[in-house]
């Protein structure tokens, strides 16, 4: 049983990959508000808005999941990365792509890669 246990939380571990590349050499504090979504034409929705013209890359964002006994949606992974953005004080964040990983028979994970952003 222990090492069902084992096998399990492993698999569950390794299912998902998850990084935050800083860009800015600000240290802010952590952002209290709403972090707003912007998409720029990519895979995952076909949706392109119009990006904000005045604003500091604070971090890169990279999210790998394989959505192992379940499907990752595009909400998921804009929650993920809003969830980082509010943690190192961007108040936005920019989605440039999103693709599906296809891990199983029903399972459908996502790769996707943002910048986390501060709007002047």
């Amino acid at each position: 049983m222990k090492k069902l246990f084992l096998l399990v939380f492993v698999l569950f571990i390794s299912s998902c990959s998850h990084n935050i590349n800083m860009v800015s050499k600000d240290n802010l504090s952590p952002y209290q508000g709403n972090v707003v979504v912007y998409f720029a034409k990519n895979d995952c929705t076909g949706i392109e808005n119009q990006l904000p013209t005045n604003y500091e890359i604070i971090a890169e964002l990279d999210y790998y999941n394989w959505g192992k006994f379940r499907n990752v949606t595009v909400e998921d992974i804009a929650s993920w990365f809003k969830a980082d953005a509010q943690q190192i004080g961007a108040n936005a964040i920019i989605i440039d792509s999103c693709s599906t990983v296809y891990s199983g028979f029903a399972s459908r994970g996502k790769n996707a890669k943002a910048r986390a952003i501060l709007i002047k």
